[in-house]
């Protein structure tokens, strides 16, 4: 992602397969943020930018990891858990399911509409007493 021409952060994705899962699955196995975007939702926004583009090609969910050994591969797992992963069977991998993230967007989109149509103005009452006739 860039900002007036220069790049303020990036997420390494590539292809991966998953023992026993049958529908596309993409690897996150890194990213980098900016030091001066750092703190202000751009890795949240990278994210999202990447599920849109995985959705469009079919991929069902995306994998990361949280195991530190693996140096600047890992994500720490609040990061993880923040921007939508949830933990899997094993121990520090992460998943993020492209399939629920969209129906969580299409019902948040249906409670705000309900919202919206709750709070609607209603036009004021008429003056007790008051006619038009003169």
């Amino acid at each position: 992602m860039s900002v007036e021409g220069e790049v303020v952060g990036l997420l390494l994705v590539s292809a991966a397969a998953e023992p026993g899962d049958s529908s596309a699955v993409a690897l996150l196995s890194g990213g980098w943020v900016a030091e001066s975007s750092a703190g202000h939702g751009l890795g949240k926004e990278l994210v999202r930018t990447l599920a849109g583009a995985l959705v469009h090609q079919k991929v069902g969910s995306v994998i990361a990891s949280s195991e530190t050994a693996a140096g600047c591969a890992a994500f720490p797992r609040g990061w993880l858990e923040a921007v939508g992963f949830g933990p899997t069977s094993h121990r520090r991998v992460w998943r993020l399911d492209l399939g629920q993230a969209v129906v969580r967007k299409q019902s948040l989109r249906r409670a705000l509409n309900r919202l919206v149509e709750a709070v609607r103005p209603v036009p004021p009452p008429e003056p007790v007493g008051r006619s038009d006739a003169r």
